[in-house]
């Protein structure tokens, strides 16, 4: 089964994100995969290299670890007031297009 995770919650909530994290590893842990995790909405500032986010470097261990895209919505990235130059490595400005075919293609989708 192929998991595609929408997070839309911004760094702060912290119980959110660890339970994200989590996931991630029960997913794999069953043999499973994620497709991508795709920021949008309040947590596209995790991508925020210019601010100290504790779950960026989490996320980016399991996409290196587990092999999958940490994609960011381009839009609320820039309505956030960020520019592209401040996405950290590791994450990839994304959009509609893209979740719309990851949508078609994955078995599970879970937003948070």
């Amino acid at each position: 089964m192929t998991f595609l995770l929408l997070v839309t919650q911004p760094p702060v909530c912290s119980a959110i994100h660890r339970y994200v994290l989590d996931l991630i590893d029960a997913i794999y842990m069953a043999e499973h995969q994620v497709r991508a995790v795709f920021f949008t909405s309040a947590a596209a500032v995790l991508a925020d290299s210019s601010h100290h986010h504790e779950f960026r470097v989490n996320y980016l261990e399991k996409s290196c670890n587990f092999n999958f895209p940490l994609l960011v919505c381009g839009r609320a990235f820039r309505d956030s007031g960020l520019r592209p130059e401040l996405l950290e490595n590791g994450f990839e400005l994304s959009g509609n297009m893209e979740l719309t075919v990851m949508l078609q293609e994955c078995d599970k989708t879970v937003e948070f």
